[in-house]
């Protein structure tokens, strides 16, 4: 994210991305603001991630027990033509 907000907003800066009044403030050419406001957040992106992980960790214990309990059950029998009668 660092990366494309120092390749979008500060190297390339498209119009559509300055405030009008705000052109060619030295705001928006300043690295090391980008650089220290994309780490403001790290709690949120720690538990983010942390959230991420656990999910996938439960699906992924939840598909190998369906996986075993279906393949336990898999069991071929010979048609009964009896039954119904």
């Amino acid at each position: 994210m660092l990366i494309l907000d120092w390749l979008i907003f500060v190297t390339i800066q498209p119009s559509f991305i300055v405030i009008p009044g705000t052109e060619g403030m030295a705001g928006y050419k300043d690295y090391w603001f980008h650089f220290q406001v994309s780490f403001l957040g790290w709690v949120q992106w720690v538990s983010i991630l942390v959230g991420g992980l656990v999910l996938a960790s439960l699906s992924m214990i939840r598909l190998g027990r369906t996986m075993n309990i279906q393949g336990e059950n898999l069991e071929v029998r010979p048609l009964d033509t009896r039954r119904g009668l």
